[in-house]
């Protein structure tokens, strides 16, 4: 186990580190007073906070765990995959500026001012689903680092990391989300981004020294993985990050909707820049830890070369944003459930009220989360589980609006094709034969199904407004 020796010292910093981070998390609870403080952070984020916490939800989603888990599988093949995010990230930061002057909240919130109500209700039921799976994929990732640490099994980890995830969720909501996580995103660029690669490559022998010891094809940007794969689950990142409900809450959040664009385009940037030498180094893996999980790689590679205290802070600053992005994750799904489903449950609930159910909402969804976990046991695997599903679903009507800006689509039309893509394409994620390939025939009859009923209704004209229900 890769934490044998870890001294008092360094867990002494790793408990204090995280009881520090979740004191933080509920002094700013104190500012949440209405479900849109708590949901949208009352729209008050600045730059810099937009920036760091976009930053760090992209890290401890799956930058610093999950991906590492495939650069194993893969090698280099996986940036190539990996790159959708990025190019789907750039592809919302184009369309920030629209986004954040709607008025919306979320992003079902946003379809709705698009398409009308009857579409964003089919959007948000798709995208609870595919936030749960991000959500349970934080929970194995925590139950998995807890168990190598040593300090309890996967199961009780997974369990214990979920409790911690639902108390900071509960406590303030979006606003205690971007604080933290811009705290420990400095810490993480310095540890992962800059120290860790440093340190592996180094101890490695030198790039050299890596490239020669590591298997040809693991070098390819290319060949590391089946094709039909790596274009699948490529275009299902791109899809999926084009309209992606954590990264689109931030921009909802936004304190300026003059610069959230280029805020956006900031942080796509950034997040590519510090992923690509992180990613590289865990080539080292096999050359330094040989028959370790690649997916503790970097609080790994803290342990066996940093100094204590450092080495404490580093480990204590990568579970802890593990954490902190199941926390935003938590927020972000609470949102979608708010502000776009119970109001037509219950349309005459007042803020108390609204309050009190977004706080039972976390905590029935971070139980869910842990059984979804623990059923599954693989970051990557729960993670990409409904990506394909949820990027088919919920872009190509968006997509449509901006490439045909004057053919308004019918709510009942855009709702009826996103159920009807999203059982298709997770059905077909969830047979053998068809893993991201899904994304090949999810997408083309989303877009068939659109423009055919549409082109039946003569591109009839239903104005979004005349349907929206307060």
């Amino acid at each position: 186990m890769f934490t044998s020796g870890l001294g008092p010292v360094d867990i002494a910093v790793l408990i204090l580190y995280i009881a520090a981070i979740i004191s933080i998390g509920f002094i700013v609870s104190r500012r949440v007073k209405t479900v849109k403080d708590f949901t949208s952070a009352g729209q008050s984020l600045s730059p810099l906070v937009m920036i760091a916490s976009c930053l760090a939800t992209f890290f401890g989603a799956f930058a610093g765990s999950g991906a590492m888990e495939m650069i194993g599988q893969f090698g280099l093949t996986t940036l190539t995959i990996l790159l959708g995010a990025n190019v789907g990230w750039f592809v919302m930061a184009l369309m920030a500026g629209k986004m954040r002057k709607s008025g919306a909240l979320t992003y079902p919130a946003y379809i709705r001012r698009l398409f009308g109500a009857k579409a964003q209700a089919a959007s948000s039921m798709i995208s609870v689903v595919y936030l749960m799976g991000q959500i349970a994929g934080q929970f194995v990732a925590c139950g998995t680092m807890a168990h190598l640490l040593g300090l309890c099994s996967f199961q009780t980890g997974i369990v214990a990391g979920g409790i911690i995830m639902i108390l900071l969720s509960v406590s303030g909501g979006l606003s205690s989300v971007t604080i933290t996580d811009s705290i420990q995103q400095i810490f993480i660029t310095i540890m992962c981004v800059i120290v860790v690669p440093i340190l592996a490559f180094s101890n490695a022998g030198g790039l050299k020294a890596v490239a020669a010891a590591t298997d040809p094809v693991k070098m390819s940007l290319f060949q590391g993985a089946p094709s039909g794969y790596v274009i699948g689950t490529f275009l299902s990142l791109v899809l999926a990050y084009s309209c992606e409900p954590s990264f689109a809450q931030r921009i909802f959040a936004a304190k300026d909707e003059k610069s959230v664009v280029k805020e956006t385009m900031f942080a796509c940037l950034l997040g590519f820049l510090f992923t690509v030498p992180m990613w590289g180094a865990a080539l080292t893996m096999p050359i330094l830890f040989p028959g370790e999980s690649s997916l503790v790689f970097l609080p790994l590679v803290m342990k066996a070369f940093l100094p204590p205290v450092l080495r404490g802070l580093g480990i204590a600053a990568f579970i802890s944003l593990l954490l902190t992005t199941g926390n935003a994750l938590l927020v972000s799904e609470t949102s979608v459930i708010s502000n776009d489903i119970l109001p037509r449950i219950w349309p005459d609930a007042d803020e108390r009220q609204g309050l009190l159910i977004s706080r039972g909402v976390v905590v029935a969804l971070g139980g869910l989360a842990v059984i979804l976990g623990l059923y599954f046991q693989s970051v990557c695997a729960v993670m990409l589980l409904f990506v394909g599903m949820y990027g088919a679903s919920i872009f190509p009507p968006v997509l449509l609006s901006v490439v045909f800006p004057k053919r308004e689509l019918r709510s009942e039309t855009v709702a009826l094709c996103m159920g009807i893509t999203a059982v298709l394409t997770l059905t077909l994620d969830l047979i053998p034969a068809f893993p991201a390939e899904a994304i090949f025939i999810g997408v083309p009859v989303h877009l068939i199904l659109l423009l055919g009923l549409s082109k039946a209704e003569s591109w009839r004209i239903e104005p979004a407004g005349e349907e929206v229900q307060v």
